[in-house]
């Protein structure tokens, strides 16, 4: 019966004669016909990964909890999160936030390359300067079982100063499928979607202005709704309303080239304004790529560059804030080094964590109106998370001072049907010192996360110091 169900499947695809857009649709029709012929099969996890440049504690930590202690805190039940959460409100029951974790890696100022995601060292010692990876990093574990029949095994992109100024497109050095076998992200929202949705006509590059998905894909979709029960067309017309709303939110930034880098910036608030085009440009390609079927992994670094300020990204209200209060160069000094005790320095950290988040928000928001066959959400299937790239250090203002100097905080948004228990907790384990707890390497979160959606780990972080194979507090 699988197999006649399989084959009815691929002949429904192969007789519908799906045009350009097939590329785009063959992902959402496959779905549809399964259900049709009662053969749905279980919804698709979905992963969202977020590596950034650094969190500080003054921001994150929930009041009542002293943030540079060395003692084990269990899960505790936050009622109030801090104001930097403010944009992820309506997902702070699915919080769950970690602290307190090691990964042993040679000593590093800026970025830690693939070592922050692979919790190994590059093959040369070096993670500053993004050498050939030591091992896979967590995004590519995750990718290989989940990311199965997925036109894109996974998608993944960044925004670095330099790439945002048109100095290149292309980066490598933060993601890896296995060892010396680092993977090249794209930088730039017009690379991006030339990948992703090219134009069907000529099978490259779209032309600029932005010329709306729908309007490429008109002729497959009326063929595909031709073909389709009217209960398949309600599921199909829900994906079509997703592709109209990335179109409206493309549309609004043509200005954005899709075919080459925009011009050099004539002043700092162009290029604040651009870079934060580029960050809503590719979420909102992401979210699609989600909803469609494109991928079941995304993955995303902030702060890839290995030149000294461009790892903080300028984005448009950070530079308004400063430029009210007739501060100039809050996102140099204030956004790259700085004391921690400074307070313009973390309201500047703030709301450049901020920016993701309303993103992350918007993206969560878009998967919430994407159902599954059983009736779920894809946003019940889908994990977030949202990690420091960057923790130790031996050079003064690089670093997320704590008192012992090291530590690796990271969050997770959990769907409902994952494996990964939210509720709006926070667990710091002890990094070294005093205190009855143990430290915990960092593998074990991505262990963890892996394990919540389904996928296994392998030996991924396995022989590590301190790791233990899975935090169980956060499996549900």
């Amino acid at each position: 019966m699988k197999f006649r169900n399989e084959s009815t499947r691929r002949r429904f695809l192969r007789d519908l004669g799906l045009g350009a857009g097939a590329g785009l649709l063959h992902p959402i029709a496959g779905r549809l016909v399964g259900e049709a012929i009662g053969a749905p099969g279980a919804p698709q996890k979905r992963l969202l990964l977020f590596s950034v440049y650094m969190m500080e504690p003054l921001n994150y930590v929930p009041s009542g909890i002293e943030p540079d202690t060395r003692d084990e805190v269990l899960p505790t039940p936050v009622t109030q999160w801090p104001a930097m959460f403010d944009r992820l409100s309506p997902f702070h029951a699915r919080m769950a936030f970690v602290d307190g974790m090691r990964n042993h890696i040679a000593t590093h100022q800026h970025r830690a390359g693939t070592s922050a995601l692979s919790c190994v060292n590059p093959t040369d010692d070096r993670p500053e300067r993004m050498g050939p990876a030591g091992g896979p990093t967590i995004d590519q574990v995750i990718a290989r079982e989940i990311g199965r029949g997925r036109p894109h095994r996974s998608v993944l992109w960044g925004i670095t100063g330099d790439a945002i100024r048109g100095e290149r497109r292309i980066s490598s050095g933060v993601f890896a499928a296995g060892r010396e076998q680092n993977l090249s992200h794209f930088t730039h929202a017009g690379e991006m979607m030339d990948s992703l949705f090219p134009d069907p006509e000529t099978g490259g590059p779209a032309p600029a202005p932005f010329r709306p998905l729908r309007d490429r894909l008109v002729e497959d979709l009326g063929r595909l709704r031709q073909r389709l029960a009217p209960e398949e067309r309600i599921a199909l017309e829900r994906y079509e309303a997703a592709i109209v709303e990335f179109d409206e939110r493309q549309t609004a930034l043509a200005a954005l080239s899709c075919t080459t880098p925009p011009p050099v910036p004539t002043s700092a608030r162009e290029n604040h304004r651009r870079a934060e085009d580029h960050l809503v440009s590719m979420m909102s390609q992401s979210a699609l790529a989600l909803q469609c079927g494109l991928t079941n992994v995304v993955a995303v670094t902030v702060g890839t560059s290995s030149s000294h300020n461009n790892h903080m990204i300028p984005y448009a209200e950070v530079e308004a804030r400063y430029a009210q209060a007739g501060v100039s160069g809050a996102m140099g000094f204030y956004g790259h080094g700085a004391s921690p005790g400074d307070p313009r320095a973390m309201t500047t950290r703030r709301l450049w964590h901020e920016t993701h988040f309303r993103e992350i928000s918007r993206l969560l928001r878009s998967l919430e109106q994407t159902r599954e066959a059983d009736g779920s959400t894809a946003a019940d299937h889908t994990l977030v998370a949202y990690v420091s790239g960057n923790a130790k250090t031996n050079a003064g203002h690089h670093a997320n001072k704590l008192k012992n100097n090291e530590y690796w905080p990271g969050f997770v948004i959990a769907g409902a049907e994952t494996a990964i228990t939210g509720g709006s907790r926070y667990l710091k384990f002890r990094s070294h010192g005093r205190g009855s707890g143990g430290p915990r390497n960092l593998s074990d979160f991505y262990r963890t996360l892996a394990l919540g959606l389904g996928a296994n780990p392998g030996a991924f972080g396995q022989g590590l110091p301190e790791s233990q194979g899975r935090i169980e507090a956060l499996i549900a």
